[in-house]
Order: structure tokens, then C-alpha cells, then sequence
């Protein structure tokens, strides 16, 4: 995984993540990775499905108008404001949960002050 910032889709994992959620036209693709990482068990959270989780996290926090801009993100933020999508109550829900379990429970456990600041924007 080629890694050159520290923003949530600064990496080719998340980054290629994001270009699928743009094909896609809905937000299944969130809904799907927040879903699996839910359902993991400890030892299949990889830095792949943590990466994807924690871009997931990071739709849902643009959604509600909370998102941190980066160069890498331009074409998901046009997507997001041209599709008009919005969170919900359990998306919110699950993004928060997923969040906590990415940063405890997967190899990116360094990112916790990171994942923290994306914990408030989600929450509110």
C-alpha cells in the first residue's frame, strides 16, 4: 500500500476505495465495508478493510458537512455535493462503532488521535 499523507483516502487502498464509491452511484459501497468490518472477527481486520473503513467513516462525516478537504478527495467531494446524499441515524451509528474498532482492534492503531478528531465529525 503506497501511502503519501495522512488523510483518510491518502492511500492507494482508500484511495482506490473512493474511485469505486464514485462508479458505484449510491452508498452501498459505505454501508458494505462499515458492515464488514462489524462482522470481522479481530483477526481478518486487515490494513486493507481498515483503510476502507476508516474512508467509509470519513463519507459519512463530508455528509453531514464535516469532511476535511485534501487534493486527493476532489472527486469524491464532487460526487458527494452532486448526489445530495445524507447520513442517517444508523449510518451515523455504525461509523462511530466501526471507527472505535478500526483504531483498536487493526493495525492502524496509530492513527488514534487521527481517528479521534474523525469520531467527533461524524458524532456531531
Amino acid at each position: 500500500m503506497g501511502v503519501w499523507g495522512s488523510g483518510a483516502f491518502d492511500n492507494d487502498t482508500a484511495y482506490n476505495w473512493s474511485s469505486d464509491l464514485t462508479e458505484a452511484g449510491d452508498l452501498s459501497l459505505v454501508e458494505n465495508t462499515l458492515s464488514s468490518v462489524e462482522e470481522a472477527e479481530e483477526d481478518e481486520l486487515d490494513l486493507d478493510l481498515a483503510c476502507e473503513a476508516i474512508a467509509a467513516c470519513e463519507v459519512v462525516a463530508r455528509l453531514q458537512g464535516r469532511g476535511r478537504t485534501c487534493s486527493s478527495s476532489a472527486d469524491l467531494d464532487r460526487w458527494i455535493r452532486a448526489h445530495a446524499f445524507k447520513s442517517t441515524p444508523s449510518l451515523i451509528r455504525s461509523a462511530t462503532t466501526v471507527l472505535d474498532r478500526v483504531v483498536t482492534a487493526s493495525e492502524l492503531v496509530t492513527l488514534r488521535d487521527s481517528a479521534q478528531d474523525l469520531r467527533k465529525r461524524i458524532a456531531g
